[in-house]
């Protein structure tokens, strides 16, 4: 098995170059600082993401094909991107197990419209981070105005991808 980089892997290189070029030459120990904030970073991340495609590679395996094509699959239109905005809203988690999640249900037979709802719900409802930031930091009245304010767009996005993928 052989590795070749993609277009956003060689992205990422060439940025990461260019961003420990600029720390060594401006000194003052930005160095040190940048490869101690990588250390934590990675401590955070480095037992979450294994964590998050082990849950995915297993929810691959025991998520029923059949139930998420005839609830988000591409022939499902307008009533699957209302579900999938809903059920991205609903998972209580970060982009290391939503991303691997949306590409569990894009195996299992959802539509592209449906994964970009799905995503956008998970992005713009986010009911974990309602509940434990939102609703207590900002106040009642505040979220339920954000709520107002964006409810409808994450079924748009899969409405737009759907009239996309017809153009394209």
């Amino acid at each position: 098995m052989s590795f070749v980089p993609d277009l956003p892997t060689i992205f990422l290189v060439l940025l990461a170059v260019v961003l420990f070029a600029v720390a060594a030459v401006k000194g003052e120990g930005r160095l040190g600082e940048a490869f101690k904030a990588t250390a934590k970073l990675l401590g955070m991340v480095g037992f979450r993401l294994p964590l998050a495609l082990m849950l995915a590679g297993f929810l691959s395996q025991v998520m029923p094909s059949d139930l998420v094509g005839n609830s988000i699959g591409a022939e499902t239109g307008l009533t699957g991107v209302v579900i999938a905005s809903l059920v991205g809203g609903l998972v209580p988690s970060g982009p290391f197990v939503s991303f691997p999640i949306a590409l569990t249900l894009f195996k299992s037979g959802a539509g592209i419209p449906q994964l970009i709802a799905f995503i956008s719900g998970w992005g713009i409802f986010a009911l974990h981070r309602v509940l434990i930031y939102e609703w207590p930091l900002m106040g009642l009245r505040f979220t339920a105005l954000r709520f107002a304010a964006s409810i409808l767009v994450p079924p748009l996005t899969g409405l737009l991808a759907m009239a996309l993928l017809e153009v394209y």
